[in-house]
């Protein structure tokens, strides 16, 4: 069991690092950046300056405070979800999703490290989660990477700077991407390490 230990080990530091690299991918916020042309007028409000896909007190695509004066917190946090479009609903959820099947994956990991008796039964779990980690990460990193460039329709002035804009990813974007790459090799790491579960290696 000493080989299938250490792939363990090496399992759990890779989900670590996945799980750190899509927290980080959350909660900065440069999904996107505009074109230098541009900033002029970022800077002047026409376009969102919040750039990220899971912003903190939920402010809404362009605005400037994190709450409105006649509405709760709650309210606007509702109201900043129902304005996003469908697709972004769908980056957000697959990098929850993401988390959740990392946190899962490293504490089956925990568990199955300490466990004393049929872990060849015990390992399979790990490289299901870490399949269901890299299919919502490649979700999220696909459906931005193609419709990223349509979060800017319907702001003040669109037609006036449509032929101009310039959207790029940035790095909470390639945060995302790294840990879709991680999670596909712990999917190769989970596998290794039940097979040599199944041969008490």
């Amino acid at each position: 069991m000493c080989f299938s230990m250490c792939a363990q080990v090496l399992y759990g530091v890779i989900m670590f690092v996945c799980l750190l690299l899509t927290l980080g991918a959350m909660f900065t916020s440069s999904w996107r950046k505009i074109g230098d042309e541009l900033q002029e007028n970022a800077l002047k409000g026409h376009l969102p300056d919040h750039m990220g896909i899971f912003p903190f007190a939920c402010r809404m695509p362009g605005g400037n405070t994190t709450s409105p004066t006649n509405s709760t917190g709650l309210e606007y946090c509702e109201k900043w979800w129902n304005d996003l479009q469908t697709w972004e609903k769908v980056v957000i959820g697959a990098m929850v999703l993401a988390v959740l099947f990392e946190v899962i994956a490293l504490i089956w990991n925990a568990f199955t490290w300490c466990a004393c008796c049929c872990k060849q039964f015990l390992l399979h779990p790990l490289t299901l989660a870490a399949v269901a980690t890299s299919i919502s990460l490649a979700t999220a990193v696909v459906v931005y990477g193609l419709r990223n460039q349509e979060a800017f329709q319907g702001i003040e002035n669109w037609k006036d700077i449509e032929s101009k804009i310039k959207s790029e990813v940035g790095y909470s974007f390639w945060l995302a991407v790294g840990a879709m790459v991680l999670a596909i090799a712990d999917v190769i790491v989970g596998a290794c390490a039940a097979c040599m579960g199944e041969s008490c290696l």
